[in-house]
């Protein structure tokens, strides 16, 4: 029964919209990789690469690689990162586990390049806005929770840390 779980749930991670892998922490090779891993990594993957070198072709250890920040943190690992070889952003959830008596690390990578792309449009907009109309005292994003102050000119900045703390109500 456990292992035709284990086969659904293969099946499963197969159709996700992501790379799902799994890495020895110690040696860098792949334990595990999904269809969208695996189709990244094609025919490049042989057992004794390493995770830097199937992904990226790389013979070094990425200087960005979440490794590092996991050994750094409690166990879990989540940023952004733009890899320059694939040209892409990608969010990368990385958490400390097990698998099979090794220590190991389960990636779960997704493609945000759109995203960010989106973000910067935004930026700039903003930037535009504030240059076209230099009295404002900034450019409010809104999320109908709350409204944070995006862009500011300094003088903005200055009148705003002297009001840090001060309410509407009082």
């Amino acid at each position: 029964m456990l292992s035709h779980n284990v086969d659904v749930l293969a099946g499963l991670l197969d159709y996700a919209d992501a790379y799902i892998y799994i890495i020895d922490q110690d040696t860098h090779m792949f334990l595990y990789r999904n269809q969208a891993a695996h189709d990244l990594t094609g025919d490049l993957l042989c057992p004794e690469m390493r995770c830097h070198e199937a992904l990226f072709e790389d013979r070094d250890e990425c200087s960005w690689c979440p490794l590092k920040h996991l050994a750094e943190s409690d166990g879990h690992f989540e940023d952004d990162i733009y890899v320059k070889k694939l040209q892409k952003w990608l969010h990368f959830t990385v958490f400390a586990t097990k698998s099979a008596g090794h220590k190991s690390a389960a990636f779960y990578v997704r493609d945000v390049t759109r995203q960010k792309q989106q973000e910067l449009l935004f930026e700039n907009t903003l930037q535009e806005l504030l240059e076209v109309n230099p009295v404002a005292l900034c450019a409010f994003r809104m999320n109908l929770t709350t409204n944070v102050c995006q862009n500011s000119h300094g003088t903005s900045r200055y009148t705003l840390n002297l009001v840090q703390g001060a309410t509407v109500d009082g």
